[in-house]
């Protein structure tokens, strides 16, 4: 049985440093310190994640299935370079693939609860904005409830299959808020994005009255201001993705 525990342990801490090696990977690419096309240097990064090589190629070989990286026939892995219409086709699917969620949700219902706390994140997603979304830790904040609250809505979808293949899409680069740093959105860019939290409350307005078409033309708006965002960053940026 003590051997069984240690067994189980090893296999939770090897998942542990693989996890942290993917977040550690995907930081580094979001960030541009590793630009498209660059080769990775396995070695350095797993010296300065503090990991072995063993999670690092685990890592490498889960974000090439994630389309982050591509390995090289020679050898090695590449970050992979994507290409405007590769990031409006990729926030366009998760806004394809969020206009079903919103729809189930809608037909299924919630509970008041449930409603209540869609009603806090959205109210915590304004609080984060006010007066504007004027530094690091504040985008990060509102990340963090966007995520939440675009969770609660799976929930409440109840579907395992949406559910799993959603996650797929969301493991993508560069999609809705998660693809957005501090320091490249412009404060006329700040500005639309508190603009278009209007969506979140019109989504639970359809969720509650059970009115599913309406919903989902809000998420479709919210994906319009999340691209017209993602190209003014790139074309202020000219570099990344290319």
């Amino acid at each position: 049985m003590k051997l069984v525990k240690k067994q189980e342990g090893d296999a939770d801490l090897a998942e542990n440093r693989e996890q942290r090696a993917i977040a550690g990977l995907k930081r580094l690419i979001s960030d541009g310190s590793l630009q498209p096309g660059s080769r990775i240097p396995e070695n350095a990064i797993a010296q300065t994640l503090g990991l072995s090589r063993t999670p690092m190629r685990s890592a490498l070989k889960s974000l090439e299935a994630e389309n982050w990286v591509v390995r090289n026939t020679g050898g090695g892995y590449f970050v992979r370079e994507f290409t405007l219409r590769d990031v409006i086709d990729m926030i366009r699917l998760r806004g394809a693939m969020e206009r079903l969620v919103l729809l189930l949700a809608a037909e299924r219902g919630a509970r008041a609860s449930d409603l209540a706390e869609l009603e806090r994140l959205a109210q915590a997603i304004d609080d984060t904005c006010h007066p504007d979304i004027d530094s690091a830790d504040k985008l990060e904040l509102l990340k963090e409830l966007d995520g939440d609250f675009r969770k609660l809505v799976l929930q409440l979808a109840d579907s395992s299959l949406v559910t799993n293949i959603l996650m797929r899409t969301m493991s993508l680069p560069f999609i809705g808020l998660s693809g957005l740093d501090y320091e490249s959105l412009s404060k006329d860019m700040r500005q639309n994005l508190k603009a278009s939290n209007g969506y979140y409350r019109e989504m639970i307005a359809a969720i509650r009255d059970s009115k599913g078409m309406v919903g989902a033309q809000a998420v479709t708006e919210q994906m319009h201001v999340f691209i017209a965002t993602m190209r003014a960053v790139i074309d202020s940026q000219g570099t990344r993705p290319r």
